[in-house]
């Protein structure tokens, strides 16, 4: 759930995204009745990153971003916003969640035709994003430019 809570804090701030889907992004499912659009955030795999001694506190989880509307018009804008903002100044602090990268793996453009009678458009995105399984706290985090260095109980050393 952690990639969901910093995906989730990087679309809902993201002020084109919210603004085009009426801030409802959810994780999981959409509520029934909704009215769209909608970004639905799911959590398809996680893995630990193993080391030579053991595992590392760095997580990846493929998250798919699913962006519902009524027309492919619409899907498709709102697939760019989504994309955009996916593309973030890394590393950062989402939702307390330490985020050292988000790649973008694929996109999959569908309709469901059993939706309603107009069916529901709706363009799956799936990004694999890294991120820091321990607790995250304002200092010793693992930098990308070799500042420094987190071992696995937190203690830091300077390189």
């Amino acid at each position: 759930m952690k990639a969901i809570k910093a995906v989730y804090n990087l679309l809902i701030n993201d002020v084109d995204t919210a603004a085009a889907v009426t801030n409802r992004i959810y994780p999981v499912r959409v509520p029934q009745g909704l009215t769209f659009p909608a970004i639905v955030l799911t959590q398809i795999t996680r893995e630990a990153n193993e080391t030579k001694t053991g595992y590392s506190i760095t997580d990846v989880a493929r998250v798919q971003v699913t962006i519902l509307a009524d027309t492919a018009t619409e899907a498709m804008t709102i697939a760019e916003l989504v994309r955009e903002a996916m593309s973030p100044v890394l590393p950062a602090i989402y939702n307390t969640i330490y985020v050292s990268n988000i790649a973008f793996l694929d996109e999959q453009i569908l309709i469901d035709d059993d939706g309603d009678e107009l069916g529901v458009f709706y363009i799956a995105q799936d990004y694999n994003v890294h991120f820091n399984n321990a607790i995250v706290s304002t200092g010793n985090l693992l930098l990308e430019d070799g500042g420094f260095m987190l071992l696995e109980n937190g203690d830091k050393i300077i390189l």
